[in-house]
């Protein structure tokens, strides 16, 4: 009897001791999960605007380069037409405003 009562006890115990530490684990496991939840979303309310912003200037520079190609084809199909005699009237009625800078 006095065997049994000391299995109980330990077990008892070692019951206690087993769910305190799973205790402390899970609250410092929630623990580690907000600070890097908390720093997560302060990191995305920094770069969010920051990733938008790259996106905008991107967007800008494509539509850039689709408009220089374009007038580089406007330009050398007048230059083609215009032929070697007149070459700067063609040149001027493309690009008025770039040609005198």
């Amino acid at each position: 009897m006095n065997l049994i009562v000391s299995l109980l006890a330990a077990l008892g115990v070692g019951g206690l001791i087993g769910t305190l530490v799973s205790n402390w684990l899970t609250t410092k496991r929630e623990a580690a999960a907000r600070r890097h939840d908390s720093q997560l979303r302060k990191l995305k309310e920094f770069y969010g605007p920051l990733l938008s912003l790259r996106a905008e200037i991107l967007a800008k520079s494509e539509l850039r380069v689709k408009v220089q190609e374009a007038v580089g084809r406007l330009h050398a199909e007048a230059m083609l037409k215009a032929g070697p005699a007149h070459v700067s009237e063609a040149s001027d009625a493309i690009c008025p405003e770039f040609c005198k800078r």
